[in-house]
This record gives C-alpha cells, structure tokens and sequence, in this order.
C-alpha cells in the first residue's frame, strides 16, 4: 500500500512511501525504479509517516523533508549522481519536531518565502519550524571554497605549523620567544690541558626531525591528524 507520494521537480524523481516501511526512487522520465531503502535508514530509526520533495532556489538545492511516527522530523539534501542514481545527504535532524516526543507527525507543507516547514500531528497541533539557519549552515558548508578555509589551506600542512579544521598549531622549532637558557645538568667544560691531547672519537650527529609535543613520531612537517572532508 502507496501511504504518501513526493515528487521533486529538479531531479526528475518521485518519491513512494509503501506502508510507512519501505522508501521507493522512481524516474518521473523513464518510469525506472532507481532505487529502494527501508523507511528507517532514511528517518534515522524510526517509520515514515509523512515526507515531502520541496525546491530552494535561494539556495540552488533540492530538499526531502521526512516525518517520523516518533515524532522526529529529518531534512536531506537530494542531488543527482553520474549513474542518474540519487544521492539523499543528510542536513539536520531533530527528535521531537512534532511538540511531543512519540506522537507521529502526519502532514507537512514547506514555505519558500519564509523556510519554515508547516506540521501537522496527531494530536491535533499544528506548529511552524524554522529551519532556515539550519538548511543555510549546511548549504554554505558544502561550497568548496568555504570548506578549504574551515579545513585550512593543503599547503600549510608542510609549514611551520600543521593545518587541523582551522586550528594552526606552530611548530615547536619556530618560536617567537627569547631562546631557552642551557640546562642544569649540562656537560662541564673542556680543560686546557687536554687541548693538546688526542682528540676524541666523536660520532657524526645526523639531524633528526623535530617532533612535536605530544605526538611521538610525527615530525613538525606532518599533519596531526588527516583533514576530513565529509560527504553527509
């Protein structure tokens, strides 16, 4: 049994919910299915009970709004992939979007204007929820140019400092203090009547790579950790 239908313009999909279980992508074009997920893989763990397929033009995306029986609301971005398969990238979830944790959610309508999403329950509330700071954040932070500042330049990952999401940590070899005043325990100096002595044999020091505090093994010129740029 077909529950709810959405269909999203841009992307040439349509959207089945089939018995609040199951999750069906058909191609309004070619009328192929594309693809089939379970209700709660796309819900975050709970049955659908309503969705919706809405454009945002201020924003150049394609939003899927789903409602849990649980009350939780979820927004995905939908895109299209090379094999003509739909990519669903999670933006935001809330638990209890409805008012009332449990109780399902069973209409849904979004304004353009305003972007609020219009919820209907089963308890007979009707309540507006903005979602406009929460559909920006993630629209910006999947521009690339605004995701290379939060991670930080590549080139600065050789540097004097390693690049980890915007923190510059410099390198302990670089330091914009007065230097540091020898040890208590270095070695005494040499006489001058052992000037004219042998000389020592004295092993060549090789120059090893700064290490930095705390991360044994990984030199000044290494990042401390890999730069992650998710996909959600």
């Amino acid at each position: 049994m077909v529950s709810a239908l959405a269909f999203c313009e841009k992307t040439s999909a349509v959207f089945a919910l089939s018995a609040h279980k199951r999750v069906s992508i058909w191609d309004s074009k070619t009328f192929a299915c594309l693809q089939k997920y379970p209700a709660e893989l796309m819900t975050c763990g709970s049955d659908l009970s309503a969705m919706g397929a809405f454009d945002v033009p201020k924003l150049s995306l394609s939003l899927l709004v789903l409602a849990g029986v649980d009350g939780s609301l979820c927004l995905r971005r939908i895109t299209r992939r090379t094999d003509s398969k739909l990519n669903c990238i999670l933006l935001w979830y809330r638990g209890d979007a409805g008012g009332e944790l449990g109780c399902p959610v069973t209409a849904l309508n979004f304004h353009e204007d305003t972007e609020m999403v219009l919820l209907g329950d089963a308890g007979c509330r009707v309540q507006l929820q903005n979602i406009r700071e929460h559909v920006t954040s993630a629209a910006e932070l999947m521009q690339p140019g605004l995701a290379k500042r939060v991670t930080g330049p590549e080139e600065n990952l050789s540097g004097t400092g390693s690049t980890v999401q915007g923190i510059t940590e410099p390198s302990p070899s670089h330091s914009d203090g007065p230097p540091l005043p020898p040890p208590a325990d270095s070695p005494p100096e040499v006489s001058p009547a052992s000037a004219g002595s042998a000389p020592e044999r004295t092993e060549a020091k090789t120059e090893e790579p700064q290490t930095r505090d705390g991360y044994p093994g990984e030199t000044t010129s290494s990042a401390a950790f890999p730069v992650f740029n998710g996909d959600s």
